[in-house]
């Protein structure tokens, strides 16, 4: 990927001061088009889809992600063959009305397509 890459499209959630991810706890993202439980269960809802070639990011500051291995990326996932930035090997792509998931909570290798599993 080229470095410019970050920043062309994205979409960013800020946590209000003090909100954090608990350990072994979980961050959902769902499409708007999703069912009403699922949405209503989801942190952040998003009209684009989550298709091949993403990479989401959880960072430790509101500042702008200057390239894949800014310091301020805590962790991230990136999926699809061609991701940008994925840890080591990109996840598997979730197909439509399906999602990715860490195989185990906690788990976190440094390779996606070892830690992540396609979910119902």
């Amino acid at each position: 990927c080229p470095a410019d890459a970050i920043g062309t499209s994205f979409y960013k959630k800020n946590f209000a001061n003090g909100v954090s991810i608990p350990a072994k706890g979980f961050f959902l993202i769902a499409d708007t088009k999703a069912s009403d439980s699922i949405k209503n269960a989801a942190d952040m809802t998003v009209g684009w889809s989550l298709s091949d070639n993403a990479t989401i990011y959880l960072v430790s500051s509101q500042e702008i992600i200057s390239a894949g291995n800014d310091a301020d990326i805590v962790d991230k996932v990136g999926f699809g063959p061609n991701a940008c930035f994925a840890e080591t090997s990109p996840a598997q792509s979730p197909p439509e009305s399906k999602s990715i998931e860490r195989k185990e909570l906690g788990l976190d290798t440094g390779d996606n397509s070892a830690d992540f599993k396609i979910s119902d």
